[in-house]
């Protein structure tokens, strides 16, 4: 009985993991969907990756600016933490600027 159990525990486990490898993707193609609705300037898409969900709050008139080689890691499964997520806020009218060579894991930034 046991060793059933152990097989589709392991079964599972290789189901989770593989949707976690393919929603990275995906991810990163909502994140630059999400910043390109908004008129973002992004350097180098190619550079930067969106790890996990990212949750976006943008208001009207605002100004994003992302560097290169920008990575975020979001969630329990893609951060160092083991918390919920990272979420960035950008209130009507701010600005949020993001340099080159910048790593961000579950964080909670607010601009406004």
């Amino acid at each position: 009985m046991n060793k059933y159990i152990s097989i589709i525990f392991l079964s599972v486990f290789k189901v989770i993991s593989f949707f976690k490898y393919i929603s990275i993707p995906f991810s990163k193609l909502y994140s630059l969907a999400v910043l390109s609705y908004h008129n973002a300037e992004i350097s180098d898409p190619k550079s930067i990756n969106f790890i996990g969900f990212v949750y976006w709050g943008i208001g009207r008139n605002v100004k994003i600016k992302i560097g290169t080689r920008f990575t975020i890691c979001s969630g329990a499964n893609f951060g160092i933490d083991g918390t919920s997520g990272s979420r960035i806020t950008v209130k009507d009218n701010a600005e949020l600027v993001i340099g080159n060579h910048v790593g961000l894991t579950n964080v909670s930034i607010q601009c406004h």
